[in-house]
């Protein structure tokens, strides 16, 4: 008794869950609008590119300048105003010229990267959107189908009470009515359970508030693939950010070896000093200074044998990916045609008729011309087609959100 007691209160209490939220109808097109723009991955994203333009500003920095004031011959008592040599001078620093650009143009590539990254998230984001909401289609589609079934089974439930009254059937008849009638309602509870697990894994997958659950409000439709296998894999592999961010990876690596190439070059300071001697002589003083790579086959050697082996690494992991790419088109493209054909041979058999079957068997019940078993047997055939049906149509819808996002694929 308590267990039931605990049982019944677990599901009032998931009832109440559920009815506690919001349920707003939404579109895919609108779902996948709201996701871009609330995604909490791409939001993320989206600051590296302000940090990338940052890191720019910071490459193109200029050593700052040097005054300094020296005072020498100082006599007794620190009167600096008295000592017999002052010095003011001011230095500069300055790079080998082509350095200062090769930084920009290294952290510039950043800057694209990062940009790359956001595009490639959002294809992410809008496959795991439509894959969540074709789930949500889906259940959907169930609990309405089998609220429909229950309707069904209660108008036939008094057709067998009514031949059981005027005996023209076995009460164990009426008994296997309601004992699937109780069936259907228990999969109906866990249908509709079912469909609230499918509207929070859309709601996370938009990364909206926690307060609104989302109804699609498309239809679950299949629509035939019209490209064929060859121009699909190559409109997906030009559109592919994967791709883009390898060779921008490539770029920014040549990019580095030429910075790397410019340590053995020696960086240059000029200085300018206006000297002030005992009594009244003045003069002025310039200096230039040249910071020779003596030991460069150290530290300069170091970072371009080291920016070369970087670059040899981007090369390979670019063929590696292209390779990866091309697989997975190719595999997810199978999938796609697989799904499609199941869906075509479900097809085959509903326009065969099957749609006014179970019409067909009612009918005959009631003449007497078919039993209770049998009816039972047309009835689970005609569900369990159009259950299918609805399945297939949904994993071709699937299968087609998998096709467009086999083409990123995440990049150490």
């Amino acid at each position: 008794m308590k267990k039931a007691f605990l049982v019944v209160c677990v599901l009032l209490m998931n009832s109440n869950s559920i009815t506690a939220q919001a349920i707003k109808n939404i579109s895919l097109l609108e779902a996948i609008s709201l996701g871009l723009n609330k995604n909490p991955d791409i939001l993320l994203a989206q600051q590296e590119i302000n940090s990338a333009r940052a890191r720019i500003l910071q490459a193109g920095r200029i050593p700052n300048p040097e005054l300094g004031f020296t005072f020498n011959e100082i006599p007794s008592g620190y009167k600096f105003g008295s000592a017999n040599e002052k010095d003011i001078s001011i230095s500069q620093s300055f790079e080998y010229p082509t350095k200062r650009s090769n930084r920009i143009s290294t952290a510039s590539f950043d800057e694209q990267l990062s940009i790359a990254t956001v595009e490639q998230i959002k294809v992410r984001v809008t496959a795991n959107i439509k894959k969540s909401y074709i789930n949500a289609q889906y259940a959907q589609i169930i609990v309405r189908s089998i609220e429909t079934q229950i309707s069904l089974f209660v108008d036939f439930q008094n057709i067998v009470t009514n031949k059981y009254k005027t005996g023209e059937t076995k009460y164990l008849d009426v008994l296997r009515v309601e004992v699937e009638t109780a069936r259907l309602q228990n999969e109906l509870v866990a249908a509709k359970n079912n469909y609230f697990t499918v509207q929070t894994e859309l709601k996370n997958s938009i990364g909206d508030s926690v307060t609104v659950l989302y109804a699609p409000e498309d239809s679950l439709v299949f629509t035939p693939t019209s490209n064929n296998k060859d121009s699909l894999i190559t409109l997906y592999t030009q559109r592919s950010n994967t791709l883009t961010l390898t060779r921008l990876r490539i770029n920014k690596q040549e990019r580095v070896l030429s910075l790397a190439q410019t340590s053995y070059y020696p960086d240059f300071g000029v200085g300018l000093a206006y000297q002030h001697r005992t009594p009244s002589n003045s003069f002025l003083g310039v200096e230039v200074k040249v910071a020779v790579p003596l030991w460069f086959w150290q530290d300069p050697q170091g970072q371009v044998e080291e920016a070369s082996a970087q670059l040899s690494i981007a090369e390979l992991r670019q063929r590696s990916i292209e390779r990866k790419i091309r697989n997975n088109m190719n595999s997810a493209y199978a999938n796609v045609q697989s799904a499609e054909q199941q869906v075509k041979n479900y097809e085959q058999i509903l326009q065969k008729g099957l749609n006014g079957i179970l019409t067909v068997a009612l009918t005959q019940y009631r003449n007497n011309q078919l039993d209770l078993l049998n009816l039972f047997d047309v009835y689970r055939t005609y569900r369990t087609t159009q259950t299918e049906y609805i399945r297939s149509v949904a994993n071709y819808q699937r299968a087609l959100a998998e096709f467009e996002v086999a083409v990123e694929i995440p990049i150490e």
